[in-house]
């Protein structure tokens, strides 16, 4: 019966997980529709990459469900990793090959065969404009060039779903316009799932349908946070000051500033 087949791409349940004393996750609730380009928001620390790392199944949470696909991720991680692409906070490239070299041996390790493995390294290399450096070691690439390798890495088997820590860190602004291009178009052509971190509002409003933000473990949509930030009735701060409520931004520019006032 089609009634029956789901089209949540990603299904979490009641997610917890801490680091030691510290509560990180805090029975999280989220379902992310096929085709969907979801943000997730909130200062640093708040758990986002413990989130990605846990959909992902490279973390198994304290307690609670993640369902990736129809995938019990919890229980068996390894069945969906080839569904999935991700890109971590930190960059973990092999560096002492070039990019040509790393993104073959990722389409090999994917089961892509020799030709369609270069063919779609050329294709990366090109639209992340890598190619004039593509035979060169990756030690010797800056951030940014480590960063678009890992994207390229998690594109190469053109997976279902996308998990993309902080992914724009360190990338130009004509690429990252390019790489938000190919975002949308594989999620409205294609269905694919994007779950995205970012600190970058200006980006998160351009690209997706829908945002969450955590703050002290928990998952809020915008309208829940300003409720429990304290925002006046009828108010809407957008999501940077309300990012920039939740880290304390003011006060300390204030206290910074002063600084100066004592010295004239």
């Amino acid at each position: 019966m089609t009634s029956a087949v789901t089209t949540s791409a990603v299904k979490v349940a009641k997610l917890t997980h801490q680091f030691g004393e510290r509560l990180i996750l805090d029975g999280i609730d989220l379902e992310i529709q096929r085709g969907e380009v979801y943000g997730l928001l909130g200062p640093n620390g708040a758990g986002k990459s413990t989130a990605i790392r846990a959909i992902s199944g490279f973390l198994r949470p304290d307690s609670g469900s993640i369902s990736l696909l129809g995938n019990d991720m919890v229980r068996y991680p390894a069945r969906s990793r080839d569904t999935i692409g991700i890109v971590s906070e930190d960059v973990g490239l092999f560096e002492a090959v070039s990019a040509n070299e790393f993104l073959c041996f990722v389409g090999h390790m994917h089961g892509l065969n020799g030709s369609e493995a270069r063919n779609r390294t050329n294709s990366l290399l090109e639209l992340l404009e890598l190619e004039a450096s593509s035979r060169e070691p990756i030690a010797g690439y800056s951030l940014g060039m480590k960063r678009k390798v890992s994207l390229a890495a998690a594109l190469i088997h053109a997976p279902h779903v996308l998990l993309l820590d902080e992914p724009f860190n360190g990338i130009d602004a004509p690429t990252i316009r390019r790489l938000c291009e190919l975002l949308q178009q594989l999620a409205s052509e294609r269905r694919i799932t994007v779950v995205f971190t970012s600190h970058v509002t200006d980006y998160v409003r351009r690209l997706c349908n829908r945002t969450g933000i955590l703050h002290n473990g928990r998952l809020y949509d915008e309208q829940e946070l300003m409720l429990e930030v304290g925002a006046p009735h009828g108010t809407e701060p957008g999501l940077e000051l309300l990012l920039e409520r939740l880290s304390g931004a003011a006060p300390k520019i204030t206290t910074i500033t002063s600084w100066y006032q004592q010295r004239s």
